[in-house]
């Protein structure tokens, strides 16, 4: 539906070709005729021709005349005048008055030209609201130029201005249409439609002049024209008077009248009928031509359009169903939280109301609600947010959903979308980020185009759902804002601000930013008055420009004082009770006497009148009004009295009355509704031996239970509850303490490894589904809140042995299923609610130091593996207790429960190349590819920036948990990211690119969203790095040898000064914290000093400090200016003069390649090039040592950019390669923590890092080939432990160098074969070398000008396959008794580099795969001995090994298979050694993951057996994982 204005267009109709140039040809002639003002000679004055009528003249005519028969009728004479007021109200401008005598027919065609002219303006403008209207109005009034001829000065030129008028208000009822009934839209959009149709009628007619015989005929025809263009008008003049006089009733007294309307119209049709039938008289073939314009006219209406009358309602009905692709379903699926629509159905149930007209029609007719719903011309000056408030119990939910019912049957055609949800207090619709996922899903079932404003989160996220984390209200809001940018309008609806219990200041924000970057958005909320909407304005306001101010937008609507509507609910009430069981016993007397009881005890609140006629149904008439003064006015003592005598009911049944106290107890206590019959069953210790539904239906005065759930009856019941009345005092339920320990006792029975029996321990967690009999059903709410209950239970226990015995409860449980319950977190999709729940109770009174120990392990789990648990739930006894620290408590206590094919973790030295215990660092972000990465807090705390690829993404902190969680990617196609800075208000960060170019984007912390604002042409290759000056109106860049500044503002950025010093190269850039200085690093081991003028934007070179390095990669200020530090190779500290900038001191304190200074001045961390992180927390000594510092470790590539939090407890770390690590400095003092990772370097027996490495075919032996000349082979059993070791000397074995190529086992393991970066090829007999020695003697060693990129020994060993970087691939004989290697023959490749080969088992084939993904087999076995192509096959994973079958019949290449002989093979071939591990961290079996590793454990090589993985890390750890998959 959102081009339905275009196709009405398409709809209009246009004579074709031949029958206009016949009317062209016609009016040619008539032209001519009137060329000579005097008869021929011959022709006598009497027989003269009269000057023929022109079309334009005729049609003035015959529409004048309709237009006086209905002035001049007494039924229709009232209605032209009305509607002759409306025109001038409507269309007229201020200087222009309607003529005395509108009789005269060229001064009312004069005046109507004029208000066409004003009408087609106000369309236009209309327009800019509503496209569709626009669209379709500009095709309407583009037919007939009469603008264009209004100037002319020739008013009998001029078509007739006079149905034309008609269709401009036409037009503004259509831009508006919810003061209208869908049977008249659909009838005026008929009309206006074929307005030219009916205007073409006079052409006809002309066609016909001169032909005498037809005279009377066409005397009728004219008056046949003259009753449908007077139909015409009537219904014109009918629909603008109803429209306009009606205002805001108009749709409920249309709606009543459809038929009436459909009458109406029918008489135009029926004239139209009339005219073609009279046509047919005159001329057959015009009037068959007539004819088929309608009707192809109203085919195409149908086809384009479909059912003008359908509503909104049904329209989103429909829309819901429509199958759309899988992508777009998959989007809709993860938005949809609930059904609005079936939310509010549901309200309507519960609350038992009937909807009355005379309760909330008022509202109509409030001039507040017609300017929003108002979707004319647009005026910056029109209210766009109205704010319904009142008190609670003051009907303003069911007075929000008679508004969305009302706007809900409007013409789904014409009107703005509609998109509705309502807050509901402790249930699930209690947050910002469930009410925001509604609103959404509703306006794209709607507007399915804005679904492309998802896609780059669904990027970003690969794929899984991006709204499900906890920082889901926040990319929800950013991508909102985003979406509405786009929108076409749309009226959003939002019931019980009040009732919002997390994100409401956010919520507001929303609604603000999007009134103040679109004008297609109106909003209406509702809530108690205490939430104060116009300050949350008013403090929104006060942040933004002035001409963002949004707080002038809002209207409100106290609805505490509209007494009449109280009065007429209880009218309808006094209705409702004489259709009770004592109906008809009841008496006017009676009536009257409860009508005034009722209003005076009332306080004018609508649940108070309902909750006391819900008593009165079930009172006998002479007791119902002496019983009104026991219900106690307010709604807390009414409440007070319904708890009262819900105990007297029960008082001869104690055990009944006892359970509806626990009931109304735990109702009290619990945290989140709507709650599960069976949820409520666990909470309740006498569950097991009644059916507590029956005593939850005692206490439906305060909740109810709609299909198996209990919902609040009202947010006022909940309030009453919480404030513990007496009378819930004698519970069996005592507190927080008992919810606590029936849940504790009752999850132990139900959790356990794989709840769901998924079998499949790489699965998604967007793959699972959800069980018919899901076991988590009655203990979800347990596994949610058990933890807080804990929490609020030893807060309020003053016994401390009770406290005691609950930690010590809480303990047992966690050692036995902490797994158990964080799996049924992830199913259940609620993991991110762990974090808080576990910091918050360890941030309470537990004196238990085993739990609170637990409790810390516990958060560090979660906070490192969350990622993977979240994305793959059965990870938990996978990838996140494989890779847990060797000594943390959750990887004792729980290794029995690891996935069972995972046998053991070894490695050298009994170094797993697993930590010992847990980092410092909280948290690692996901990695990306290769490239110089940067990170930047941003000033106020609230988020960060990293850089990915072309890419920056932005980060939400939660500074309670120390964690960051990824809120938006703002895409860079078109080059990479080198730079990141933040302006020091926060509003702006800089970006700097590859491409030169400078980025600014505007930000919004709090909505962890960005902008794109301005881009900055620095003419230059690379922009290195920038800074904002301290009032960020200054923005400092470094492209190689120029430094340039900027002039920032909101809109712009003028360069006001370029730096230069000859011969420099500048790489840093930093401003002193006052601004007064400038520094910048160079490539030639110094720092260059300017002093800058802020005002000018301008700087004078003031010296230059040498350092001892090379380049200057990095330049740091203290805070207070005392300290300027340089990542210049070796870290250098300069102590200078704020004010001067005087050097004082200068020291040397390491090597760096990175730093910054904390906010507090009181650290300085500075990164190393092999990836250490330095703490140095004394540095105005001068000196480092290992009581002012605390060396971290990083992946092990260079530290490429450091950037503290504002308040100095979070440090971010960025590496060329490898994940982003963000550290909590306060956890670095933990005794449980190291501050190092197990390296290689730390450990005497360790080597350099590895470059290659190979598993014999058995996977006894693993060797290791390490950076410089060092090779070892390891005997792999339940330990991993050094069997051999050599060097060897050559020109390239040098330390840290790469010198190793690759290196192969032969399948015996009898011959190790390896490759060299200088083109050697060594092969030893592994039985024959010395357990240590130096350049051991191979029985064969090649050198040659090649380099040998791959290498492959045949299975029986006789045959050794080297491919070389150049191409060939040259095959060798071995003769293991001679202990030689002779050359056999070469197999040309037509591809280049090889980097893949595989021998068959009968060493008949020969497979390798190239650079470009190519496989080819060759066939070695020919007769004439030169090896043959045999077949070649595309593939798909490159960095996949070749492995042929047990017999030789196909080949494994990844997770594809390669048949030789044409034939389908299975999968797996029995005897392949399929295990395989990939970019994303993941080991598979088979091409199905089961294995994860994590972010931070970053593998740079991996070789694999049939039941053993080897993975080396970029320090050099090898992990190797054995696995049993019997």
């Amino acid at each position: 539906m959102q081009d339905v204005m275009r196709a009405i267009c398409c709809c209009f109709v246009h004579k074709d070709k031949d029958e206009t140039s016949n009317v062209s040809r016609s009016r040619s002639v008539d032209a001519g005729s009137r060329g000579s003002t005097k008869p021929t000679p011959s022709t006598p004055p009497s027989a003269r021709i009269p000057d023929p009528i022109l079309p334009s003249q005729l049609s003035r005519e015959i529409w004048d005349a309709a237009y006086e028969s209905l002035e001049g009728a007494e039924e229709s004479a009232e209605l032209v005048e009305r509607y002759l007021g409306y025109l001038a109200r409507v269309l007229a401008p201020d200087n222009l008055s309607a003529p005395a005598d509108l009789h005269d027919r060229n001064k009312r065609q004069e005046y109507m030209q004029r208000l066409v002219k004003e009408g087609q303006s106000k369309v236009s403008r209309a327009s800019k609201i509503c496209q569709r209207i626009g669209t379709f109005a500009d095709a309407i009034l583009a037919i007939k130029p009469i603008g264009d001829a209004a100037v002319t000065g020739i008013p009998q030129a001029a078509p007739a201005a006079l149905p034309w008028a008609g269709v401009c208000l036409g037009l503004q009822m259509l831009s508006n249409p919810a003061k209208a009934a869908r049977s008249n839209l659909e009838g005026m959009t008929c009309v206006i439609s074929k307005m030219e149709w009916y205007c073409s009628f006079t052409d006809h007619l002309l066609d016909q002049q001169g032909n005498k015989s037809l005279d009377q005929e066409m005397e009728q025809l004219r008056q046949k024209v003259i009753m449908l263009y007077k139909a015409i008008l009537s219904y014109q003049m009918k629909s603008i008077c109803s429209y306009f006089d009606h205002q805001g009733r108009a749709f409920l007294h249309a709606a009543m009248n459809s038929n009436e309307w459909d009458d109406a119209l029918s008489k135009v049709t029926t004239a139209e009928d009339d005219l073609l039938h009279r046509w047919h008289n005159v001329n057959d073939i015009t009037a068959q031509k007539l004819s088929h314009q309608r009707v192809e006219l109203s085919k195409s209406m149908t086809e384009q359009l479909g059912d003008i009358r359908q509503s909104l309602w049904d329209f989103t009905t429909q829309q819901r169903q429509f199958k759309r692709d899988q992508k777009k379903d998959r989007m809709l699926a993860d938005l949809r939280f609930t059904n609005p629509q079936d939310d509010l159905q549901r309200i309507i149930n519960e609350k038992n109301e009937t909807l009355m007209d005379d309760t909330w029609n008022w509202i109509l007719d409030d001039p507040r609600l017609t300017e929003i719903a108002d979707w004319g011309e647009y005026n910056p000056s029109t209210p766009r947010m109205l704010w319904i408030k009142g008190t609670g119990g003051t009907g303003k939910t069911m007075l929000l959903i008679a508004l969305i019912r009302y706007f809900s049957q409007q013409s789904a055609v014409f009107s703005p979308s509609l998109s509705f949800s309502f807050f509901q207090s402790n249930t699930r619709l209690d947050n910002m980020a469930a009410i925001m996922k509604s609103l959404m899903w509703m306006l794209l079932i709607q507007q399915p185009d804005l679904m492309s404003h998802l896609e780059q989160d669904y990027q970003d996220s690969g794929g899984q759902n991006p709204f499900s984390d906890v920082n889901s209200s926040v990319a929800l809001a950013r991508v909102f804002g985003s979406m509405i940018k786009d929108a076409k309008p749309v009226l959003f609806l939002i019931d019980a601000l009040d009732e919002c219990d997390q994100g409401l200041t956010e919520l507001i924000r929303v609604i603000a930013n999007s009134v103040t970057n679109s004008n297609k958005v109106r909003w209406i909320v509702s809530s108690r008055s205490d939430v104060k909407v116009d300050e949350h304005l008013n403090q929104f306001d006060a942040q933004q420009r002035p001409s963002q101010q949004t707080a002038a937008s809002l209207v409100q609507i106290d609805i505490q004082h509209k007494e009449d509507r109280l009065n007429r609910y209880i009218h309808h009430k006094l209705d409702e009770l004489k259709t009770s069981p004592f109906g008809n016993e009841y008496t006017e007397t009676m009536f009257t006497e409860i009508e005034e009881q009722v209003r005076k005890q009332s306080d004018n609140n609508f649940l108070w009148v309902s909750i006391v006629f819900s008593d009165l149904k079930d009172t006998r008439p002479e007791f119902a009004s002496k019983s009104i003064p026991d219900f106690p006015p307010g709604l807390s003592k009414l409440y007070d009295h319904k708890l009262e005598k819900l105990m007297t009911k029960h008082e001869n049944d104690p055990e009944r009355q006892q359970q509806c106290k626990d009931i109304l107890k735990v109702i009290s206590l619990i945290y989140h509704l709507p709650l599960s019959l069976a949820e409520l069953d666990m909470l309740l210790p006498w569950s097991k031996k009644t059916d507590c539904y029956k005593s939850v239906q005692d206490c439906n005065s305060f909740v109810t239970v709609t299909e198996k759930m209990i919902y609040a009856n009202h947010k006022s019941a909940m309030d009453f509850l919480k404030n513990q009345p007496s009378a819930l005092a004698s519970c069996t339920i005592r507190g927080h303490r008992d919810i606590f320990n029936h849940s504790i006792n009752k999850m132990p029975t139900v959790l356990e490894r794989d709840i769901y029996k998924l079998g499949d321990w790489g699965i998604k967690s967007s793959e699972v589904v959800q069980p018919a009999n899901d076991p988590l059903l009655e203990i979800k709410y347990g596994c949610l809140f058990w933890l807080d209950h804990l929490h609020d239970a030893v807060v309020q226990e003053s016994d401390p042995d009770e406290v005691t015995e609950m930690c010590q409860s809480a303990l047992r449980f966690l050692e036995s299923h902490f797994l158990h319950w964080i799996e049924s977190l992830s199913l259940l999709k609620q993991l991110p609610r762990a974090i808080p729940s576990i910091n918050r109770l360890k941030m309470g009174k537990i004196a238990n130091t085993v739990l609170r120990d637990f409790l810390n392990e516990a958060d560090r789990f979660i906070a490192k593996f969350q990622f993977i648990i979240e994305q793959a739930p059965l990870q938990l006894y996978g990838g996140a207790l494989v890779f847990c620290p060797t000594q943390s408590i959750i990887k004792k206590l729980f290794w029995g429960q690891r996935m069972p094919c995972i046998q053991d973790v070894l490695g050298p030295y009994n170094r797993t190349g697993i930590q010992t215990n847990w980092d410092a660092y909280r948290q690692a972000l996901p990695r990306c590819s290769w490239q110089p990465k940067n990170v930047s807090f941003a000033p106020d705390g609230r988020m960060f920036a990293s850089t990915a690829e072309k890419s920056i993404r932005l980060w939400t902190i939660n500074p309670l948990t120390a964690t960051a969680t990824f809120s938006q990617s703002l895409s860079l196609p078109f080059s990479e990211v080198t730079c990141l800075s933040f302006s020091p208000d926060s509003k702006l960060l800089a970006s700097g690119l590859i491409s030169g170019n400078i980025l600014l984007w505007s930000i919004d912390s709090a909505m962890g969203a960005g902008a794109l604002v301005q881009t900055i042409a620095a003419n230059t290759e690379w922009v290195w790095s920038v800074a904002f000056s301290h009032d960020s109106s200054i923005l400092a860049s470094v492209s190689r040898e120029k430094i340039h500044l900027w002039a920032i503002t909101s809109t712009s950025a003028t360069c006001t000064c370029v730096l230069i010093r000859s011969w420099m190269s500048f790489r840093s850039i930093a401003f002193s914290p006052n601004s007064r200085f400038l520094v910048a690093g160079t490539d030639d081991r110094s720092v260059c000093l300017w002093g800058v003028d802020l005002k000018r934007g301008t700087g004078i070179f003031i010296k230059t400090f040498e350092t001892m390095g090379r380049l200057v990669r990095d330049l740091a200020f203290s805070r207070n200016g005392g300290f300027l530090a340089a990542a210049a190779d070796s870290l250098i500290l300069w102590k200078i003069n704020p004010s001067t900038a005087a050097v004082i001191s200068e020291t040397v304190l390491g090597r760096a390649y990175s730093v910054a200074f904390s906010p507090d001045d009181k650290l300085l961390a500075c990164g190393s090039e092999n990836g250490n992180i330095i703490i140095i927390s004394n540095f105005r000594s001068g000196a480092m040592n290992a009581k002012n510092q605390r060396t971290f470790q990083g992946p092990g590539y260079p530290v490429s950019s450091l950037s503290f939090s504002p308040d100095g407890k979070m440090l971010a770390s960025a590496f060329l390669l490898g994940p982003t690590l963000l550290w909590a400095l306060e956890d670095a003092n933990s005794p449980n923590l190291t501050g190092t990772l197990e390296t290689p370097e730390l450990d005497s027996n360790a080597k350099p890092p590895i470059d290659a490495l190979a598993f014999s075919s058995n996977g006894t032996k693993l060797v290791t080939c390490h950076r410089g000349n060092s090779v070892r082979i390891w005997t792999v059993d339940t330990r991993i432990s050094l069997w051999k070791e050599f060097q060897l000397d050559g020109e390239h074995a040098q330390p840290n160098l790469e010198f190793f190529v690759k290196v192969a086992f032969s399948s015996t393991a009898k011959m190790l074969s390896l490759s060299t970066v200088n083109g050697q090829l060594f092969v030893w007999d592994i039985d024959s070398l010395p357990e240590s020695s130096r350049n051991p003697q191979p029985f064969h060693m090649l050198k040659r000008d090649l380099r040998f990129t791959e290498l492959a020994f045949s299975p029986d060993g006789k045959i050794l396959a080297t491919a070389t970087k150049q191409g060939p691939v040259l095959l060798w004989d071995i003769d293991l008794e001679m202990k030689t290697l002779n050359f056999n023959r070469t197999v040309f490749s037509y591809t280049m580099q090889i980097y893949h080969l595989a021998i068959s088992p009968d060493c008949r084939f020969l497979a390798c795969q190239a650079w470009d993904n190519w496989i080819e087999v060759w066939k070695l076995d020919e007769a004439d001995g030169i090896p043959t192509r045999y077949q070649t096959h595309e593939s798909f994973d490159m960095d996949a090994k070749l492995e042929f079958s047990a017999d030789g019949r196909s080949i494994k290449a990844g997770s594809e298979v390669i048949s030789l002989n044409s034939e389908t093979d299975p999968l797996l071939a029995e005897g392949w050694s399929d295990l395989e591990h990939d970019n994303d961290g993941w080991v598979s079996r088979g091409g199905r993951n089961f294995l994860w590793c994590p972010e931070d454990f970053l593998v740079r090589y991996a070789a694999s057996h049939q039941n053993g993985l080897a993975l080396v890390q970029y320090r050099g750890q090898i992990t190797y994982i054995s696995f049993d998959f019997a």
